[in-house]
């Protein structure tokens, strides 16, 4: 679609026509603006009634030779707009707006700008981007976390192992699709018994002697992508035969390799267990509040700084509660805190403050090694290029903060607890799509006094609050 309006209303002399363009790139919301090379007096584009918005049939209907000139001008130009389109359709390909933009200023026969830029390098570029995003940040112009700037970090890593195992600089222009998946390929070997990366060890982990998981690549591949689209929309130009829309460049994600839980029993084996490290001492920490409330990473993170609040039931019981925000969905509900939890919270005066998953990982780890836990679990990795690998690992090497909230829902479950009950502190139950939630009106505190109910005389000598 092409839309035409002026730079100005000023009907005292002729004004620049700039045509905006929309419906033909990626961003299906994107529009071009581009002058079409040509004035006209206002009173000529349209009427005053309607603020001079384009008419074209006023247009059609002037004799003025400099109006059939502009005549002339929109029709080549919409002609030439439609040859651009078609070029795209027929390698089919879906532009970018710049490229949309350079290809009909060649077509028009106009001379194309180079853009100009202080490095075609993709870590340069990568960093700079980084860099103002961390500035704008800094003027509250933008939203963005710690962990999301890691994540933007985490990518250089993997390119400077690329660009040292293969002796060359990573250009964002030079990146074709062949390119595009040697960089992939090569990067699902980079392991301590293969291609060992020279920059560092990647801080990812490699299941097998083969190569890494079919997820670790799939998030190593979109972050990719993700800053060659950013390079593209700051007027980087791209490989010729590299379009990102292509569905071939996405990796899909496989299902979790885990099928295991903690029983009741278990947690309380670490519950009665006096750590001797401060790793160890943190890791169980967060098992007692994880698999208590059925919090996620992030849940449990955003417990610092928190007051746990008490809640009477009609009856006269008393049971604390705490906030439990999703981060994905941003529903927020109240979660009642267990003894193992108030506990962690009355030793240290406060939640414990996390760093990121990864580390908390490792404290658990610490706390399963010192414990010498020698139990087993097989692995099922999707691997990526090698299918399913069947692995057995010890637990100590393998035990995640993910497992905790799989632990809390499985063993209410197994104590014969309504399964909507568990659900309802596990956000799910909140917005699952149906009109039931919808027209669900009970507070957050009925849900947590409900939850309470269901749990307080289950037969656990762990999931207890006195």
């Amino acid at each position: 679609m092409i839309n035409y309006q002026l730079k100005r209303k000023d009907i005292s002399k002729p004004q620049p026509i700039f045509a905006y363009i929309t419906g033909v790139f990626i961003g299906s919301k994107e529009r071009l603006k581009i002058s079409i090379g040509k004035s006209i007096l206002p009173q000529d584009f349209g009427e005053e009634i309607d603020n001079y918005k384009f008419n074209r049939d006023r247009l059609n209907k002037s004799k003025k030779p400099s109006n059939l000139i502009v005549k002339s001008v929109i029709d080549k130009f919409e002609l030439t707009v439609n040859q651009v389109d078609l070029f795209f359709n027929l390698i089919d390909i879906k532009p970018t707006r710049e490229e949309f933009k350079v290809k009909l200023l060649e077509y028009l026969g106009r001379e194309v700008k180079e853009i100009k830029v202080t490095s075609d390098r993709f870590i340069d570029f990568i960093e700079d981007y980084i860099n103002n995003v961390k500035n704008l940040r800094k003027k509250n112009m933008m939203k963005i976390s710690d962990d999301t700037i890691r994540n933007y970090l985490s990518i250089i890593y993997h390119i400077k192992n690329y660009e040292k195992y293969k002796e060359r600089v990573l250009n964002i222009s030079d990146i074709s699709y062949d390119i595009y998946n040697d960089f992939i390929d090569t990067t699902a070997q980079f392991s301590v018994e293969e291609l060992k990366g020279n920059n560092r060890t990647i801080n990812c982990r490699v299941h097998n002697k083969v190569c890494k998981s079919n997820n670790t690549i799939s998030v190593i591949a979109s972050r990719f992508r993700f800053f060659l689209e950013q390079a593209s929309k700051r007027g980087y130009q791209l490989h010729k035969i590299l379009n990102l829309s292509d569905e071939r460049l996405v990796i899909n994600m496989q299902p979790s390799s885990k099928d295991y839980y903690f029983s009741h029993e278990f947690l309380n084996n670490i519950y009665n267990y006096q750590p001797k490290s401060k790793s160890a001492v943190k890791g169980k920490d967060y098992i007692m509040l994880a698999s208590t409330t059925g919090m996620r990473f992030q849940g449990v993170k955003k417990l610092y700084e928190q007051i746990p609040q008490l809640i009477t039931t009609n009856n006269g019981s008393s049971f604390f509660i705490i906030k439990n925000k999703a981060k994905k969905t941003g529903i927020e509900l109240l979660s009642p805190l267990m003894k193992p939890a108030i506990e962690v919270y009355e030793r240290l005066g406060e939640f414990p403050r996390l760093s990121t998953a990864n580390m908390v990982n490792y404290q658990i780890r610490a706390l399963f090694r010192e414990m010498e836990l020698e139990k087993k679990v097989t692995m099922n990795y999707h691997t990526y290029g090698d299918g399913v690998v069947k692995v057995d690992k010890l637990l100590s090497d393998v035990v995640s903060s993910h497992d905790l909230r799989a632990s809390f829902i499985t063993n209410l479950l197994n104590l014969q607890v309504d399964r909507f009950k568990v659900q309802a502190m596990t956000h799910k139950a909140m917005n699952d799509g149906t009109a039931f939630s919808v027209y669900d009106k009970r507070s957050e505190i009925d849900r947590a006094i409900e939850f309470y109910e269901a749990t307080k005389d289950i037969n656990s000598e762990f999931y207890r609050y006195k």
